[in-house]
């Protein structure tokens, strides 16, 4: 339950979210939800011709008090079914750390959704000691539309979201986003969702960031095991320069150390699908 006064369109949001978590409540997470698997630690990325090997993830767990995070959207019907195979780009744990105060964040959108609106919400767990400790607060929210030519993976500037606040170091943030393909229908609406927690880096750390180039960044975020960061990085180098075999090599073995490879539930190849880009455009009053 949120704690706030919601308008409409939240309330219609927050009721969409939990009728499909009835409906898919046993499919909200694969069976390799909380993994620690034996797997080598990549060694470092340099420019050209190195072979990165996969990795083991810290399986951050989301809040004990909150609920794990949906990486597909499901089932849906009718007007929505084109929609079926939207994914976030998050950890099998759900809980992904960012160095950022207003990170991006990334989806793949199996169709240019045109004229659509989308509605990204951010909540907040309140401290243990709070009167009502399990009840997330909802701290912002957006509607706008994605202008994108193509379908792809898209990443979410959340600084490109007016009043969006700084995320706090070391609280939790629990998301949400859905494409309101169906305002008549609300429960058909795709919603994903997932968790994201802020880490400070100490002075060195952000030293040797300000002093780097995008591959030595990238270098550093998968160290520091960053993972917004580091698919933003991801994003940037590919864009660039979609054809090196380095860059291609190292984020097929991200994907596949996150199950991302090819999703499970709507085999969606995502290692082939291009980092797209698109600007957001704010419905008034968001």
């Amino acid at each position: 339950m949120v704690q706030t006064a919601f308008s409409l369109s939240r309330a219609t949001f927050f009721w969409t979210f939990c009728t499909q978590i009835f409906i898919f409540s046993a499919s909200l997470l694969p069976e390799s939800a909380h993994p620690l698997e034996s797997l080598s630690r990549p060694g470092p990325l340099s420019p050209v011709g190195v072979e990165v090997r996969r990795e083991i993830l810290t399986a951050f767990e989301p809040p004990q008090r909150g609920i794990p995070g949906r990486r597909e959207g499901g089932g849906t019907r009718g007007g929505c079914s084109e929609y079926t195979r939207l994914t976030s780009l998050i950890p099998v744990s759900t809980m992904g750390l960012t160095a950022r105060e207003r990170p991006q964040l990334f989806f793949y959108f199996p169709t240019v959704p045109e004229n659509t609106p989308v509605e990204f919400l951010l909540t907040q767990l309140p401290p243990e000691s709070a009167e009502n400790p399990d009840e997330e607060i909802l701290i912002h929210s957006a509607t706008f539309q994605l202008d994108i030519d193509n379908p792809g993976i898209v990443g979410i500037d959340l600084a490109s979201l007016d009043g969006f606040p700084a995320l706090e170091t070391g609280r939790d943030y629990h998301w949400y986003l859905s494409v309101v393909c169906d305002e008549d229908n609300p429960a058909v609406n795709p919603v994903v969702h997932g968790w994201v927690r802020k880490v400070d880096l100490n002075p060195a750390q952000a030293e040797i960031l300000e002093q780097s180039d995008p591959k030595e960044r990238l270098e550093f975020y998968t160290g520091q095991e960053l993972w917004y960061d580091r698919v933003a990085t991801f994003s940037e180098l590919l864009s660039s320069d979609p054809g090196d075999p380095a860059l291609l090599e190292a984020w097929s073995d991200l994907l596949k150390s996150a199950d991302l490879y090819i999703t499970e539930r709507n085999q969606v190849e995502l290692y082939k699908e291009p980092f797209v880009p698109a600007e957001l455009v704010l419905e008034p009053g968001a």
